[in-house]
């Protein structure tokens, strides 16, 4: 499964990478330092979130959680 990431040009050097289903922002000076860091920050949240127990999880990181399973798929 792909995932669809936005790219926003936000200012004069700055970009805004996210994935708006799982509410992940980045940003960054380029477009591909923007996407870098929101893949830094979608691995952390991943190995995070599967080092946790499930039941102490609340509802925004179990959606999140959700999603990384159906790419799985």
């Amino acid at each position: 499964m792909l995932v669809n990431i936005e790219i926003e040009h936000v200012g004069e050097n700055d970009y805004l990478a996210s994935v708006p289903e799982v509410n992940f922002n980045a940003s960054g000076d380029t477009e591909e330092e923007a996407i870098d860091n929101l893949r830094d920050i979608i691995t952390g949240t991943y190995r995070l979130l599967i080092s946790l127990p499930i039941e102490k999880l609340g509802p925004e990181p179990l959606r999140q959680l959700e999603f990384f399973k159906s790419l799985q798929h």
